[in-house]
């Protein structure tokens, strides 16, 4: 910028970092500068700490394993959903396999090693139905109570249409069964049809029933608990009711077995939002002590318990890591650079004598955190000098380095009158492209709107293409299909939402891996010569390719969006919380979309698309490649969850219809003409079939009877 200012305007003037600015105040007014810790130090000292010292510090410990167990995912109230599928898309994102499931596998692996460890993978991991069937497993591992999950009853009905009853959980040692019901307070259960309902019900007045006809112990919770944010409460006034010792675990194997950051992705990017929250914290100039005033301050607003409890946990895991952080900080003599920024701002607002600025000029503005911003407010309070401040909203995405793009969107409430002038013009993407991605974008309301337009033209230059099980062929498509096109000169960059991603490509065995510079090097197996590089999409902001691959475009806690870079904790230190679902994932994709002087091709998982898919549909500028999608899905829906597809199974040699969303949705039918005719009954939604009477006699009626009696003649 320096060079520009001075080749182009010749004006002898010196642009410089934040980084500069705060160092130079500070030894204006201290004489000398300070020892200024690697930009890199929060997360190499928390992943450090993780690795090294966690074992120090019991309480954290249980802090982290209770964290995982219950709270890194948050169920959602069941009556927010129109349907049931609706929820079992919900929780596609969710991890399901239960801790006790992880446990066993890990020690599994020690002793026998991985390669004998795969078959037992295959065939144990134990995936329970739900996130509150995931949390009820968790709590029973974590008190020491045996339990079997889906347990074959040992008693069979007489009724014929009640066959291989399993409830949720069987406690062994205690020869207690455990059911969880999907209702309401009111015994309700909205999200399903009338008459689904009516079966629910009458299912669980089945299952009652047929303990006490068999004179076995049942115990009960509910869906209901949970939106309360008091399943975990409710379950141990229960267990404690009925007798079941809960006994405390040691946590220590349980962190070391399952949660070795060396192994475990996920615990990795939980280490990252600490850094985030960190960061922000730090920004906003607040003080480790007052964690406990944030924490009093939100317990005081929050009324669920879970949430409560949820926020409670993780303040305490950061007032701990943020202790020791700044510890070390103080020990080496050094601050970090929120510190040096934090101090500059305070001298000047103290009396430092600055610079008489008229103007100030501030580029990359969409990353200013609360830090730089309060350095920037004590030059203006002193100088009333004017600022020009150039970004683009769009491209906000470094949140987790302390950015807060309410200073940006709302920056005439902390500057005053305000001009706004729009840069529109843009040269690398074609007008298609700039069309679908800032279709997209502007979802968020509170993103600035722009009309942004460009003079190259190409059609479908967003491709997704779907792949079912393995992403192999899908990729190695894509690429020929780039080669076919753009020859072996044109450069891919193959890009991930994390740089876990490497691994899809490198997995497919299509792909040679290397490292240079501390980077991982992939060449493309077939064409060697072809200019191909992987980066996490936050790396290629500011870069560009002639065409982009996206990876991992599914709906999973590390997919795209991400589910844990978009916790809701973080709202705690941000200026103005965003009231927007995936805000910042969503700038992130735009960003991933926009990296290409052609095409961008996203892989994307059939079975677990990402949510953001469902807001591109195919026209000049998508095309939809190998895809499953609403728009060419015309076979029938499950009545049940109203989202699966009606399939035909064999199971024993006998054929009959299930639903898509098995094993989760359990809804069958024997009649397998309902999926070359499907006919709606027109009272309850049933399929209409062929039946005969007791007297032989044919007629139509309803595959939901006795629940329904609708008939018609033949």
């Amino acid at each position: 910028m320096t060079e520009r200012i001075h080749d182009k305007l010749g004006i002898p003037i010196e642009a410089m970092t934040f980084h500069k600015l705060g160092l130079d105040i500070i030894k204006q007014n201290d004489g000398c500068r300070p020892e200024i810790a690697d930009e890199n130090i929060l997360f190499q000292f928390v992943h450090d700490f993780f690795e090294n010292k966690l074992l120090q510090h019991p309480d954290l410990v249980q802090n982290l394993i209770e964290y995982f167990a219950y709270f890194i995912d948050i169920p959602q109230d069941m009556e927010k959903y129109k349907s049931l599928g609706e929820c079992y898309e919900d929780e596609k994102k969710s991890d399901l396999e239960t801790l006790k499931s992880k446990y066993e596998r890990e020690q599994y692996i020690r002793e026998a090693g991985e390669e004998k460890a795969k078959q037992y993978t295959t065939l144990n991991n134990e995936i329970v139905k739900s996130l509150e069937e995931t949390k009820i497993a968790n709590f029973l591992f974590l008190h020491g109570v045996n339990y079997e999950y889906e347990k074959l009853y040992p008693y069979e009905s007489d009724d014929p249409m009640r066959k291989s009853y399993r409830p949720d959980f069987y406690l062994s040692d205690y020869d207690i069964y455990l059911e969880h019901f999907g209702v309401t307070k009111e015994f309700k259960v909205p999200w399903l049809s009338k008459v689904e309902e009516k079966k629910y019900l009458d299912g669980i007045k089945w299952k009652r029933d047929f303990h006490k006809e068999n004179n076995t112990k049942l115990i009960e919770t509910y869906s209901y608990y949970n939106s309360e944010g008091i399943l975990l409460k409710k379950l141990y006034e229960i267990l404690q009711e009925n007798n079941v010792s809960l006994k405390q675990p040691n946590f220590t194997d349980i962190f070391n077995t399952v949660y070795d950051t060396k192994s475990n992705k996920y615990f990795s990017e939980f280490i990252k939002l600490c850094c985030t929250f960190i960061t922000l914290f730090k920004s906003n100039n607040y003080k480790t002590e007052q964690i406990k005033g944030i924490k009093r301050a939100y317990l005081k607003r929050e009324n669920n318990l879970f949430l409560q409890k949820r926020t409670s946990i993780f303040l305490d895991i950061i007032q701990t890591i943020l202790s020791e952080y700044q510890k070390h900080l103080l020990e080496n003599h050094t601050i970090d650079f929120s510190d040096m920024i934090n101090n500059a701002a305070g001298k000047i607002a103290a009396g430092l004598y600055i610079h008489p600025y008229k103007h100030v000029i501030v580029d990359e503005y969409q990353d200013i955190s609360k830090s730089r911003f309060n350095l920037l407010k004590a030059i203006a309070d002193k100088t009333e000098a004017k600022f020009f401040c150039v970004g683009d909203d769009w491209q906000s995405i470094y949140r987790f380095a302390g950015s807060d793009i309410s200073l940006f969107t709302d920056f005439e409430k902390y500057f005053g009158n305000t001009k706004v002038l729009r840069i529109e013009k843009t040269y690398r993407n074609s007008q298609q492209l700039i069309n679908e991605a800032s279709r997209f974008i502007l979802q968020n309301p509170l993103q600035l709107k722009k009309n942004l337009h460009s003079d190259k033209n190409l059609s479908y230059p967003l491709v997704f293409w779907g792949y079912n099980s393995s992403p192999k062929k899908a990729l190695q498509s894509m690429i020929n299909k780039i080669i076919s096109d753009y020859g072996t000169n044109a450069s891919i960059l193959l890009l991930g939402r994390t740089n876990y991603d490497i691994e899809i490509a490198k997995e497919t065995g299509l792909f040679r891996c290397s490292y240079e510079d501390k980077r991982e090097r992939l060449s493309y197996i077939p064409v060697p010569e072809l200019k191909l590089d992987f980066l996490s999409v936050h790396k290629s902001k500011g870069l560009e390719a002639d065409n982009v691959i996206l990876l991992n475009f599914k709906n999973d806690k590390l997919g795209f969006p991400s589910q844990i870079a978009d916790d809701r904790v973080l709202d705690l230190v941000l200026t103005n919380t965003e009231n927007y679902k995936f805000a910042e994932e969503r700038r992130l994709f735009y960003v991933a979309i926009t990296r290409t002087k052609n095409r961008t091709y996203i892989l994307t998982d059939n079975k677990n698309p990402s949510t953001f898919l469902k807001e591109f549909t195919e026209s000049p500028s998508v095309c939809f490649i190998s895809l499953k999608t609403a728009q060419n899905n015309n076979q029938t829906k499950c009545p049940h969850c109203k989202t699966g597809d009606l399939l035909e199974v064999e199971h024993n040699g006998t054929s009959f219809i299930g639903c898509s969303n098995f094993p989760k949705c359990k809804y069958t039918l024997r009649n397998i003409s309902v999926l070359h005719n499907p006919i709606k009954c027109p009272l309850c939604g049933g399929f209409l079939v062929k039946r005969k009477n007791k007297n032989g006699h044919w007629f139509i009626g309803c595959t939901n009877y006795p629940y329904c009696a609708y008939t018609e003649p033949i």
